[in-house]
């Protein structure tokens, strides 16, 4: 469109340009006739020669001086007209609206730069050429590494117990970890800090209902990145109808944020009472188990008495 308008407006300047040089209109002459024989314009003073003429004499209005004025005007405007005519072939083309590859030359757009230069004005291998079209070596190393990508897997698997094993909550750090054995070489200092209830590390993987996320408008004051949020999708990290925990907004953010039952849902509330009957029927049991071998060790005892 601009190559099109600056095409037509030479054209223009040029088609006028000449029209005005054919024309030459004698200005002084109209203007007196307009006035009735007299001219408004300042007098002459006529040129000195050394012939000796009269200062007076009137100058003639074919001589050479006469139309200079109106001359070197035309003379622009068709110079302009010209140079407008030969801007439309100096001027590159932009081919491309969003690429931007063939600025060069025109100082009216903006320059290329940064990532983009790199990337507009990088080099290119012509199609077609031995070196666009080659094809690296095949190796027998690519075959192995494609089979074991596809056969290994990402984490192996030693052993996996059948129920998860979680920590005991509430106990000192060498009960927290009954199926793990004996926990040796602690230090004083690490095991007094974790028997503390309020000092004690917070659990890396629980579930919702036992280690809430910063919920409520206290706990949210600060942004505390690593905990799950329902914002993106809404329905991945939001607990499920039943087994929700309602946090106060005036609670404190704490490491055990382990609710209390009446805080918890129905489902969840359920759940809750149900795990700790079976805790301390499991208590029991073992209570039981363990005056029951003293039983038998005080009554083999007795035998070698007697």
């Amino acid at each position: 469109m601009m190559q099109h308008l600056r095409g037509r407006l030479g054209g223009v300047c040029l088609s006028a340009g000449l029209a005005l040089c054919l024309l030459r209109p004698n200005f002084e002459a109209f203007t007196a006739a307009q006035k009735g024989g007299r001219s408004l314009l300042p007098p002459r003073s006529p040129p000195q020669f050394g012939n000796g003429a009269s200062s007076g004499a009137p100058r003639s209005s074919s001589g050479p001086t006469a139309g200079s004025a109106p001359g070197s005007w035309c003379g622009l405007i068709a110079a302009a007209g010209v140079a407008g005519a030969c801007v439309r072939g100096l001027r590159v083309a932009m081919k491309g609206a969003t690429s931007g590859s063939a600025n060069v030359g025109q100082h009216f757009m903006p320059n290329l730069k940064g990532a983009k230069k790199k990337h507009v004005l990088r080099p290119r291998k012509n199609y077609g050429t031995f070196s666009a079209l080659r094809q690296p070596r095949r190796y027998e190393l690519y075959d192995i590494l494609e089979e074991l990508d596809e056969s290994t897997p990402w984490y192996p698997i030693v052993s996996e117990p059948e129920e998860p094993m979680m920590p005991v909550e509430g106990v000192p750090l060498k009960e927290r970890y009954p199926w793990a054995g004996e926990l040796k070489r602690v230090h004083p200092k690490k095991e007094a800090y974790e028997d503390s209830e309020e000092d004690r590390m917070a659990p890396a993987f629980l579930p919702l209902w036992k280690a809430p996320p910063p919920t409520g408008r206290r706990q949210r004051y600060i942004e505390r990145r690593g905990f799950a949020t329902a914002k993106q999708p809404p329905w991945l990290n939001r607990f499920e109808v039943g087994y929700e925990v309602r946090v106060p907004h005036d609670m404190p953010f704490e490491k055990h944020r382990m609710p209390d039952p009446k805080r918890m849902g129905p489902k969840l509330k359920a759940q809750y009472f149900k795990e700790q009957e079976a805790k301390q029927l499991a208590a029991g049991e073992q209570a039981a188990g363990a005056g029951k071998d003293d039983d038998d060790l005080d009554a083999e005892l007795d035998a070698m008495g007697a």
